[in-house]
């Protein structure tokens, strides 16, 4: 009898096995759904690899309007500019290298060739299909010259902020690369094409 009990067991978890090892089939409609976008929105680079901190790069692309919850209209747009800013791997703030750096507050002026501001605001923080990043709807002429500056202010400025505990917190603090509280780059020249 114990026999029998044993083997029933054994064949009943082979058969809970085998059911938790199925892998999902989706149809092709569900697979389409999720995933990612094509070339529709591609991104052309206006700046890349830039350090204006020793803890983080900065990218900076173009590409067509894209609509938002802030934003859901982008009619007389003329580009949406997409900014990401990923940790280094010695930034001593607790940020895994190639993390995403959130609570940023980043001003932009977008700079006509003789140095006057054409368009000035703030990059809202955003998630895409492929993660999270700064970004905003601008409409500027196609075919000017332009530089942008950034002014990038502290996590700590909007509310983020770290653990200060020796033994829980990270080596550094936000002032050892923000110093005061922001840090400004102006990138060199870009000649905005409209996507």
């Amino acid at each position: 009898m114990k026999k029998l009990f044993a083997l029933l067991l054994a064949f009943a978890l082979l058969l809970t096995f085998a059911a938790c090892g199925k892998q999902s089939t989706n149809t092709d409609d569900e697979t389409a759904q999720t995933a990612a976008p094509a070339a529709a929105y591609e991104k052309t680079p206006v700046f890349t690899d830039v350090l204006p901190m020793a803890f983080t790069g900065v990218r900076l692309y173009q590409m067509q309007p894209v609509a938002t919850t802030d934003e859901p209209d982008v009619s007389g747009k003329t580009v949406f500019l997409q900014c990401l800013v990923n940790a280094n791997a010695d930034n001593g703030l607790g940020y895994p290298a190639g993390a995403f750096v959130p609570g940023l507050l980043i001003e932009f002026e977008i700079l006509d060739a003789k140095g006057r501001v054409a368009q000035a605001g703030r990059f809202q923080p955003l998630n895409a299909f492929d993660g999270p990043c700064y970004g905003a709807n601008l409409s500027i002429k196609s075919g000017g010259t332009y530089s942008i500056r950034l002014v990038m202010h502290s996590p700590q400025k909007s509310g983020y902020g770290l653990i200060t505990d020796p033994k829980a917190g990270p080596e550094k603090t936000f002032a050892d690369w923000f110093g005061d509280g922001s840090v400004t780059y102006t990138s060199p020249e870009w000649t905005f094409q409209q996507p």
